[in-house]
């Protein structure tokens, strides 16, 4: 089966109906600039992407029928033996190894050894005129000279020098902070963007993050709000993207953790922090500000979670609903803390002035995050 994907996606890369690369919708539709495939049926590939000049690693997962990125690994070229060993090569020519263990500082070759020569003098069955790197013949193959040789008659033989190969070089790349595990092909969520939101909180509540590992993903009305739910209870440290049809992209972060999924319970007075990514504005908790943030079912609608800052609210369905009728997802602003003199801000929907706050989610996407 993975063998024939193979197949058929490297029949359309090189075809002229799909020249730019991009393969069928039934295998993601990506535009993929290398494909591999190894021993045991494992599909990776290098994602074409812009202005790059290494490309994303992705792996095709046969269950989910989807393209998965691998995080921290970026190449010009690539080839794969099996599911745990896999080459790649980047563009100054170094190879990074699946297998490899730890990281070189600089790239070193070997250079070429040669042995301290032999004191012994050959033997009679040896003659002057076989070469070193030979296997000197038998007795039988070489006539039994008249008069044997001295030692000071036959040359001290030396060692052929070894074959000047370089060792396998690991890429000395330092790793991309930070690192974000299990992130979907399709994620709107940019590497910038993490790194951003992960040194504000990290700067505001006194934590060190090293990395993010995904727990819950969900295009529009694909799933239920206690698959989110679940996916989020018990954990700390939650870090929330959801993509708007406004064109914004709002985050948000609560300390948590939350110990229900139930509709009528479960608010958590918690650290919060609510980012206006599109536009680059954080709205958090300042010096001074005595109103307690919080986490947890919306008064006005218990189905939607809501999550605030002293001067900013987020109130939305936590598995990405959209309901044509009833309360729509929100993202509201406030000239104080006591959310009863709302006022317009771009930074949340990048809505012109005097338009509503309601917006509707295209996707959502929920991190940990893992502390140092």
């Amino acid at each position: 089966m993975v063998l024939a994907l193979y197949l058929k996606i490297l029949q359309q890369l090189h075809g002229e109906a799909l020249s730019d690369g991009t393969v069928d919708s039934n295998y993601g539709g990506e535009k993929l600039v290398s494909i591999s495939a190894g021993i045991d049926g494992s599909l990776w590939a290098l994602k074409q992407e812009e202005n790059v000049i290494n490309y994303q690693v992705l792996k095709w997962q046969t269950g989910a029928q989807k393209w998965y990125i691998v995080p921290c690994v970026r190449g010009v070229s690539l080839s794969v033996y099996n599911e745990i060993s896999v080459a790649i090569v980047d563009e100054k020519g170094l190879l990074s190894l699946s297998s490899s263990v730890g990281h070189q500082d600089e790239a070193q070759y070997i250079g070429i050894v040669t042995a301290a020569a032999t004191s012994t003098a050959p033997t009679q069955q040896q003659t002057t005129n076989i070469p070193a790197t030979t296997v000197a013949p038998t007795t039988t193959d070489i006539p039994t000279p008249t008069v044997a040789p001295t030692t000071t008659d036959i040359p001290t033989p030396t060692v052929a020098p070894t074959t000047n190969i370089p060792p396998a070089i690991v890429s000395t790349s330092p790793p991309q902070f930070p690192e974000i595990i299990g992130q979907p092909a399709d994620s709107f969520v940019s590497q910038n963007a993490f790194k951003q939101f992960a040194e504000a909180v990290n700067q505001a509540f006194g934590k060190n993050i090293k990395s993010f590992t995904q727990v819950f993903y969900s295009k529009k009305n694909q799933n239920y709000r206690m698959d989110a739910m679940k996916s989020i209870i018990f954990k700390k440290n939650i870090f929330g993207f959801i993509k708007t049809n406004t064109g914004s992209i709002l985050g948000f972060y609560y300390e948590g953790p939350i110990y229900y999924t139930s509709e009528s319970v479960g608010r958590v007075n918690t650290n919060t922090m609510i980012y206006g990514i599109s536009s680059d504005h954080f709205s958090k908790k300042e010096l001074g500000d005595n109103f307690v943030t919080y986490f947890g079912p919306f008064e006005s609608n218990t189905a939607m979670q809501i999550i605030t800052t002293p001067r900013a609210r987020l109130a939305f369905y936590p598995s990405c609903i959209n309901y044509r009728s009833g309360t729509s997802n929100q993202a509201q602003c406030y000239s104080d803390s006591n959310f009863e003199q709302q006022e317009y801000c771009y930074w949340t929907l990048l809505k012109p002035e005097n338009s509503n706050a309601d917006f509707e989610c295209e996707q959502i996407e929920y991190y940990q995050a893992n502390l140092q």
